[in-house]
């Protein structure tokens, strides 16, 4: 199935908008067609926090998953890995258990996804991997795995990560207090951030450089940004809790405990 007729039915901010739509689009579908769009209706309720349920949408289809095209197999075992270990759980939730179940099933999704030359399923596998270690080192190796894909990789569905597994790659680098090479990753994200055109995209990519630039002790260049994002937002009609954050964190390690405060009430 081509990811352009599932975009025009996601919306990643609706989940239950979005089962709607894959429910309807089941009603005229079979075959391996179908099967997909059951992968999608899994990760609604995934996105949704009701694991439970995904995992029960994906288990009815399991007996006719490893006879399926590889497309399916890819889907089905993502959604699977996504059930055990992913960014929508508690991190301190996920037990070794649910580790390596994940791990298993995001390979198993990679490995299926390369069989079937579907370059975009295989990067999202790939970068699925890179969040289920519990060493810094190895997130970053496999990021690095998921990105050198993207950037081999011809077909669009796969180009079309690079921003947001350079943001992740230089999130994992500045936690890691690397933040010459995460400023470099967080600069590339924002440069291509920007080649989109979504403004709201843009100050959340500019954030993620001012936080690594705190991070790395460069209040001045930190503040700057994050008083420019607090302008735009304004100008925008909306704010940002996490832009007044930063500028508390940055205000006190400035020592300047009054304006520090005065944002932390911001967010409360």
């Amino acid at each position: 199935m081509l990811v352009e007729q599932l975009d025009q039915w996601w919306d990643m901010s609706d989940p239950a908008g979005s089962r709607e739509r894959f429910e309807a689009a089941l009603a005229g579908s079979e075959g391996d067609a179908a099967l997909v769009l059951r992968t999608q209706v899994a990760r609604t309720f995934g996105l949704s926090g009701d694991f439970d349920r995904a995992r029960e949408t994906l288990s009815a289809m399991r007996d006719e998953v490893d006879a399926a095209d590889p497309e399916v197999r890819a889907r089905f075992w993502l959604e699977w890995g996504r059930c055990a270990a992913s960014a929508a759980h508690d991190p301190a939730a996920i037990t070794d258990a649910a580790r390596a179940e994940a791990d298993c099933s995001y390979t198993r999704a990679a490995e299926a996804a390369h069989e079937g030359g579907l370059d975009g399923l295989e990067v999202d596998a790939l970068h699925m991997l890179a969040f289920i270690p519990t060493e810094a080192g190895e997130r970053i190796r496999r990021g690095r795995v998921a990105l050198a894909l993207a950037l081999s990789s011809d077909q669009p569905e796969a180009r079309r990560w690079e921003a947001g597994l350079r943001n992740n790659l230089g999130y994992e680098l500045a936690t890691a207090g690397v933040h010459d090479a995460a400023a470099v990753e967080l600069g590339q994200a924002l440069a291509l951030t920007r080649d989109g055109g979504d403004d709201e995209a843009v100050r959340i990519a500019e954030w993620m450089v001012a936080w690594n630039a705190r991070l790395a002790g460069d209040l001045d260049t930190a503040l700057g940004i994050q008083r420019r994002l607090e302008a735009e937002w304004e100008a925008a009609g909306s704010s940002d809790p996490y832009v007044w954050s930063e500028l508390a964190a940055i205000h006190d390690a400035r020592g300047d405990a009054e304006t520090a405060e005065r944002y932390r009430r911001l967010t409360s």
